[in-house]
């Protein structure tokens, strides 16, 4: 099979992978965005699309699901009033913080079941997603020409 097909049956089973591990369905479900945000500190809703390939109305409703569980907050960006930064609640940070423990197990109990480093699995996933983008963006270049 192609590395595309296995990362795309890779992806089906990281979430319940990860689900396991937490324990916790309202943090596993949005764990990505939660680390993206709390490793960020604050960030636009456009970086976050931006980082996880996503429209920025995908974005947008997932940030807003953390917002409802009292997990993420908007606030006016003072570098640019037409957008928002987002960042963790104290709630938010500390439920984050609380699956730290659980992470660690999660990718410890990987690492010693990998017989390839996770940090080559890495760059070759960034070098496939780097293409992939590349490809897209050439394709919707080609549109609006």
């Amino acid at each position: 099979m192609h590395a595309l097909f296995e990362v795309m049956a890779a992806y089906n089973v990281s979430d319940p992978y990860v689900q396991h591990f937490l324990r916790d369905p309202r943090l596993s479900e949005s764990y990505g965005l939660m680390s993206l945000i709390g490793a960020s500190k604050s960030i636009t809703t456009t970086e976050v699309a931006a980082r996880l390939g996503i429209p920025v109305t995908t974005a947008s409703d997932r940030i807003r699901r953390l917002e409802d569980k009292g997990f993420a907050e908007r606030r006016p960006n003072p570098a640019d009033g037409r957008s928002h930064l987002v960042s963790l609640t104290d709630e938010g940070r500390a439920s984050f913080e609380s699956t730290f423990a659980a992470w660690r197990e999660a990718t410890e109990q990987l690492e010693e079941e990998l017989t390839i480093p996770s940090g080559e699995i890495a760059a070759s996933i960034r070098e496939l997603d780097r293409a992939m983008r590349a490809i897209l963006a050439r394709q919707a270049s080609a549109l609006d020409e």
